[in-house]
């Protein structure tokens, strides 16, 4: 799951409102995933059901490399590469090399209208997205995006005789009763289609709620000054388009990017095949129940997991419904999972997720989890009589080929040097980390792998967001 709250809402406001409550069906697909590989094979029967129902090759290597885009102007279907980088040269840094292509995968995305000479951008298309989204306000009554979930992240119900002053439907009645024809007139020439842009539809949006007039037409009961709430609904249906076409609320594209980082950062811990697996789970579960009361207790602020506490979270959000169970009843709030926050806001909510756990638990928030650490751990919480055979287990499996042991892909989480425990003595904890240092470099030697550095060693920050 990438955004809850953006998925709860596309499955409202599309009507697959069971597909939300069903989930993930787990019993289904994990008899279908290799254990060692990670490769899920599904029955030949599911790939050609999927192939059937999407018109699409199951494994998208095989898809065609052009895709149909119908033009706003004369409706002439026009088939657009994905990308236009076709040299072949894919290096590590693939985000550059994307950026200078015109393909419909590539920022600068550019084609001509065999039919009318149009050029197709993204501009265009998230205008074009815009106009059908209203047009399906107008017709069907569907809500426009970022307008259906309160600022709680919960479809709160309101008296039909107040409708008019819900203020998440704002943007909506906005739109009906004021906006509406200046919005379907944009881009319905070719030489307004080859100059518009979203911004062109946030002017005529604030031009709509700029004068008294306006907002009286819209709600007679309406106050001068437009509330809180309605002007947050006004911005979460406007990022809806700023860098999104699809028919989805967010651009699918870039957050299953962030994601992959996730997703590379967990496969080089490799938790499933630690030797401590079990002790790694339950740890990470209550540390998962600490963040979301730290949540709780702290309304306003931004928490920030560490990849343990990602890990349970995400796991949670595959069952979306009881996802929302618990995320209510813990904190009376549906909470979202921001995949998008600037580095200095992360930082720092880093820093206050750090100290607040610490506070609240006198335990270090952010720590190693490599198999060792979370071996010595184990242990720790099993008894001493247990210590010297669950040790030389780990040792054993961390040894074992093919374990990273370059410091900035092996699997660690430390904290910010900001987030030191105030309340440690920094002499005796200095004399601890160097002890810490020697052990580690004495064992790297040991190998045959090169010695972690004393800076890299001490503070490795994590973050899953970018």
């Amino acid at each position: 799951m990438l955004n809850p709250r953006c998925f709860l809402e596309d499955c409202l406001r599309h009507g697959k409102i069971d597909f939300w409550a069903t989930g993930i069906p787990w019993a289904v697909i994990a008899p279908l995933i290799d254990g060692s590989s990670f490769t899920y094979g599904p029955p030949s029967q599911a790939v050609s059901l999927f192939e059937s129902q999407t018109r699409l090759a199951w494994d998208n290597l095989n898809d065609p490399s052009k895709k149909e885009i119908v033009c706003p102007i004369c409706r002439t279907r026009v088939d657009v590469p994905w990308t236009t980088c076709t040299d072949g040269k894919v290096t590590s840094d693939v985000g550059s090399y994307f950026a200078a292509g015109t393909g419909y995968a590539e920022s600068d995305f550019r084609f001509p209208c065999p039919g009318c000479g149009l050029t197709l951008r993204h501009e265009l298309l998230r205008v074009q997205k815009f106009k059908k989204d209203v047009q399906q306000l107008l017709i069907n009554n569907r809500p426009m995006p970022g307008t259906v979930l309160s600022v709680t992240g919960k479809a709160e119900r309101c008296k039909k005789s107040s409708i008019l002053l819900h203020d998440v439907f704002f943007p909506n009645y906005v739109i009906k009763l004021v906006a509406k024809h200046s919005i379907l007139a944009l881009a319905d020439t070719r030489g307004k289609a080859e100059t518009v842009t979203v911004d062109d539809v946030k002017r005529i949006l604030e031009d709509a709620i700029a004068t008294k007039a306006n907002l009286q037409k819209i709600n007679s009961r309406l106050s001068y000054t437009i509330s809180k709430e309605s002007k947050i609904a006004m911005r979460r249906m406007m990022s809806c388009y700023w860098s999104n076409s699809s028919v989805f609320y967010l651009d699918l594209v870039g957050a299953v990017i962030r994601q992959g980082s996730f997703i590379e950062k967990m496969h080089s811990i490799d938790w499933y095949h630690s030797p401590t697996v079990s002790a790694t789970m339950a740890r990470l579960i209550q540390k998962y129940y600490r963040f979301f009361t730290i949540m709780k207790e702290n309304p306003g602020k931004t928490a920030v997991p560490t990849l343990d506490v990602d890990l349970a979270w995400h796991t949670q959000q595959l069952s979306p419904s009881v996802y929302y169970a618990y995320s209510v009843e813990k904190t009376e709030i549906f909470i979202d999972h921001d995949d998008k926050i600037e580095e200095n806001k992360l930082s720092d909510a880093f820093e206050w997720t750090s100290k607040t756990y610490q506070r609240m638990y006198n335990q270090a928030y952010s720590e190693c989890t490599c198999w060792y650490c979370e071996s010595i751990r184990a242990s720790h919480d099993s008894g001493l009589s247990r210590l010297h055979p669950s040790v030389r287990t780990v040792e054993r499996s961390a040894d074992r080929a093919g374990y990273p042991s370059d410091v900035h892909s092996s699997p660690h989480i430390s904290s910010h040097n900001a987030v030191r425990n105030e309340d440690t003595d920094p002499d005796k904890q200095a004399a601890a980390l160097e002890i810490a240092y020697m052990k580690a470099c004495k064992r790297a030697r040991k190998k045959g792998w090169k010695e972690p550095e004393r800076g890299e060693y001490s503070y490795l920050y994590y973050s899953n967001y970018g």
